[in-house]
């Protein structure tokens, strides 16, 4: 009886978690999502005076395109295939390996390679590329009229019909970048705090590359950071202690 009534508070702990450490990173990070998207909505001058502090007219967004900034970019695109050849390769290496399985640091490597993959491929490559982006249609800086282009300025969250495909809102690098804090949540504890700041700094560097070239305002990387980090934060409380759709955990083959 009393093996049985631990049993039972064993599946209520893992069908109905302490919504304290689950709920509050959610509900924090949405509020920053809706109150930094308020700002700039409200304030949609706030790009164009950011943009313009990298524009000097009859040379566009030189700085931008200087050898260290060019430089910078090309690796953060290089590190997003790096990850993602790594995680391909991890994949096969543990399915003709089932023993390196065992050195893993966690207790559940395949649901730590579940976490990583599907918040590439749901992040930046489905939400932000295949959505987000030519939905809203936003124009680059540099196309704009107020920098030297043709097209309109709206602000975010604004649909438009200023771009049909690689629009600006929201910065797919920016995303990618965002998306390195997954690893925050899989290394080990004592790593945790270095891979935050890291991937803190990876974040901000490529913002303000991408922003210095003309290729995003302020608020497509801000908006695209929070976006990433708070399906982060979901994804991580349903596929580790199904938060949000608990009663499927105990027919998952990942328990």
């Amino acid at each position: 009886m009393q093996q049985s009534r631990s049993s039972d508070l064993g599946s209520q702990s893992i069908l109905a978690p302490d919504d304290g450490p689950l709920y509050r990173p959610i509900a924090f990070c949405l509020a920053a999502l809706l109150i930094a998207s308020g700002i700039f909505l409200l304030n949609p001058g706030l790009d164009i005076a950011t943009s313009r502090l990298f524009y000097e007219p009859g040379k566009g967004f030189a700085f931008g395109h200087t050898a260290p900034v060019v430089g910078i970019r090309n690796a953060g695109i290089g590190t997003t295939w790096i990850v993602c050849i790594g995680l391909a390769v991890l994949a096969l290496w543990w399915r003709l390996s089932p023993a390196a399985l065992a050195r893993w640091p966690s207790p559940r490597p395949w649901i730590d390679w579940l976490f990583v993959t599907a918040a590439m491929a749901l992040g930046p490559g489905t939400l932000v590329n295949l959505i987000i982006k030519p939905i809203w249609g936003r124009a680059r800086p540099r196309q704009i009229i107020e920098f030297g282009g043709t097209r309109e300025f709206t602000p975010a969250w604004v649909v438009t019909n200023q771009c049909s495909w690689g629009c600006s809102f929201v910065s797919g690098e920016a995303a990618a970048s965002a998306f390195l804090f997954v690893f925050a949540f899989i290394v080990p504890s004592r790593w945790r705090p270095l891979a935050f700041w890291l991937a803190l700094a990876v974040t901000v560097i490529i913002s303000f590359v991408r922003i210095a070239a003309g290729g995003h305002f302020l608020s497509d990387t801000v908006i695209a950071s929070l976006l990433i980090i708070l399906m982060l934060l979901v994804l991580h409380a349903q596929l580790y202690h199904g938060a949000f759709l608990g009663p499927l955990k105990r027919w998952s083959p990942l328990r």
